[in-house]
């Protein structure tokens, strides 16, 4: 690999520092409680996450977290405003069951007070027509000159004709706001914790490892057979993550104060119509451009070309200490979400020409034998989760190779030494892959789930030989039991394939 291409350990070298309370380790901090008495060859996802009363650890983790951070904002503009507690006010049970409803009786209550009555007509006409093209009797304007009230408002009905169920609007308006302060409270925590070191280094990461990847599309058997190079390299290579958080926030605090200013207009033009206003300030404001490109979960997400990242991904990416446990935890998170778009599901096929059946038999084959041999509460795979198998195991390859280039001979050198065993650099690369799926409750597959149960995932590292070589394993310990070969996807040792076909 040529020094351009190779892993930028100055690139990594990032100044990672935090001045929030938040700041931790979380690889670090789950050594106290791995199992030291348990052979890691045995079950290696057991001896890391022993059986106990709690959940899956980094959600837990980061929940604490994140709902700190988001209290710290309670004094922000965008948590204070004026259509939002308003909106959480509404009870849906004491209001008219359409929106058709609450119309008329205003009109119809305004027109009797002998009120100018254009005014509410204009706001409905604009909820129904953002554009402002009104077209033969359904303009609303001229009912405002029929002084018999009642006539007027039967029109009027008829006019609008089903504009909605009440309560199917206002739980539309909440989810509505709820993505956008969603991605407000995320990207404030974001910066408020200082992890723009983390996202920057999320990015290298991604860098890093497509170069590395179209090196091995290269030289992989099935693709030259078929000639597809460039067209998977081009795949690969338009892959990009989501980092514009100054635009998602400028984006999306702006739609929200274009909503409240237009609601607080409307109360003015109006009077205390919270409802009709509510919907004409949303009506007006459908189409502002915003984003959701950023959340509070532990969570990844590949929406080809775009992987996208939760806050406590990015905070471990700036506050864990050792790269290995950078790589192996969130570096392993990155291949995975950028495999998304070079592994093939067969029942359907997306961005590929071609891929390798082989590949894929080889990929489901291990996580059988590891289900088989790891089984919990209940284990099952299936074609559905060929995509999620198969990016687990290229996303370990492609963090692994960055842990080559970055530790070198260093590799085996002592990271930290516990009561009972001193971890290397190596095994902490697996123990922090093994930390992001840890739970203390029993695996159990959920049917029709894409992701294979949390301890298979974890165990299917087996797969990789330099686990192996980092944990001294036998050939006939349980977690090598499972392995048959390693499952080359893409690179010289790749097999010759030529088309997707269903396995059965």
């Amino acid at each position: 690999m040529s020094k351009e291409k190779m892993f930028s350990i100055a690139s990594l070298l990032l100044v990672l520092f935090s001045t929030q309370t938040e700041a931790f380790d979380y690889v670090r901090e789950q050594f106290a409680r791995i199992d030291q008495s348990a052979d890691p060859c045995d079950n290696f996802y057991r001896h890391a996450c022993p059986p106990g009363d709690y959940g899956w650890l980094p959600s837990e983790r980061y929940e604490q977290v994140t709902q700190d951070l988001h209290k710290q904002q309670k004094d922000r503009v965008w948590e204070n405003l004026h259509f939002v507690k308003d909106l959480e006010n509404v009870r849906v049970a004491e209001i008219p069951e359409t929106l058709d409803e609450i119309i008329v009786q205003l009109f119809q209550s305004s027109c009797e007070n002998g009120d100018d009555t254009s005014v509410i007509l204009s706001k409905v006409e604009k909820i129904l027509y953002p554009n402002g093209n009104c077209h033969a009797f359904k303009c609303l304007q001229p009912l405002a000159g029929d002084t018999n009230c009642t006539r007027a408002a039967a029109d009027l009905l008829y006019r609008i004709d089903n504009m909605g169920g009440t309560e199917d609007m206002i739980d539309f308006l909440k989810v509505r706001h709820h993505g956008l302060i969603s991605s407000i409270r995320t990207v404030n925590a974001i910066l408020d914790a200082g992890l723009i070191g983390g996202i920057s280094l999320i990015n290298e990461m991604r860098r890093a490892m497509i170069e590395n990847l179209v090196d091995k599309i290269k030289e992989t058997p099935w693709v030259q057979r078929n000639g597809v190079e460039a067209a998977i390299e081009t795949v690969a290579s338009s892959i990009y993550l989501a980092d514009n958080i100054g635009l998602e926030l400028r984006d999306n605090i702006q739609a929200l104060m274009a909503i409240e200013l237009d609601y607080l207009k409307c109360l003015a033009d109006i009077g205390e119509e919270e409802l009709l206003c509510l919907f004409y300030a949303y009506s007006l404001n459908q189409k502002h451009k915003t984003w959701d490109n950023f959340n509070s979960f532990f969570n990844a997400a590949n929406g080809h070309p775009v992987i996208l990242f939760g806050f406590p991904l990015f905070h471990m990416a700036q506050n864990v200490e050792s790269m290995a446990a950078k790589l192996g935890g969130v570096g392993q998170v990155v291949g995975h979400e950028i495999s998304h778009t070079l592994i093939e599901d067969p029942e359907s096929k997306f961005l590929l020409p071609v891929s390798s059946k082989e590949a894929v038999q080889c990929i489901q084959d291990q996580f059988n034998n590891t289900c088989t041999e790891f089984e919990e509460e209940s284990c099952y795979v299936d074609n559905n989760q060929i995509d999620e198998n198969g990016s687990d195991i290229l996303g370990l390859q492609l963090a692994y190779q960055l842990f080559e280039t970055y530790y070198g001979e260093t590799a085996q050198n002592e990271y930290i030494r516990l009561n009972h065993m001193n971890i290397t650099n190596q095994q902490l690369f697996f123990y922090a892959n093994a930390f992001n799926f840890c739970s203390g409750k029993m695996g159990r597959s959920n049917f029709g789930d894409p992701h294979s149960v949390n301890n298979i995932r974890s165990n299917a590292v087996a797969q990789h030989p330099a686990f192996q070589q980092a944990f001294n394993c036998p050939d006939d310990s349980r977690m090598m039991r499972t392995v048959s070969k390693q499952c080359i996807i893409y690179g010289e040792g790749a097999p010759e394939t030529r088309k997707f076909k269903n396995i059965h």
